[in-house]
């Protein structure tokens, strides 16, 4: 029996632990997702690839992905988060209710730092904090 098909959004480097692992349980197609490129003409070019292909879901390891997920996998006839519900979850998000200094930030390299290495660079009194990668926003 073949693994069930699974369309994925371009990734990156640093998630190649968990790509083995979506690999090994499911036959995976990367999508040709432009970064940023939500217009229809996209989306349908999207969901075309994944219809051409008998893709029956797109889902993807970043942030940056989450409003392809909506779009892709709506235009494949699946239930998905509303646009509405979307920016009030993004809102949320963008809050940064938990951190004591929204504003606060310190560089990190996923590729070539390791995660003691980001942690040393996170100060005591800044717990609880929100790693955001704002080159994605």
């Amino acid at each position: 029996m073949s693994n069930p098909k699974l369309g994925l959004l371009p990734p990156q480097a640093y998630m190649s632990s968990e790509l083995d692992k979506l690999y090994k349980k499911y036959d995976v197609s990367v999508l040709p997702a432009e970064e940023g490129n939500w217009t229809e003409e996209h989306v349908e070019t999207l969901v075309k690839f994944c219809k051409d292909k008998e893709i029956p879901a797109v889902v993807g390891l970043a942030q940056k992905d989450a409003w392809h997920h909506a779009l892709v996998n709506s235009g494949l006839g699946n239930t998905t988060i509303s646009a509405s519900a979307y920016l009030v979850a993004m809102n949320k998000y963008m809050q940064r209710t938990i951190e004591q200094k929204p504003f606060w930030f310190t560089p990190i390299d996923p590729e070539s730092e390791s995660i003691d290495d980001m942690w040393n660079k996170i100060p005591k009194e800044e717990i609880p904090f929100m790693l955001k990668n704002t080159s994605l926003s």
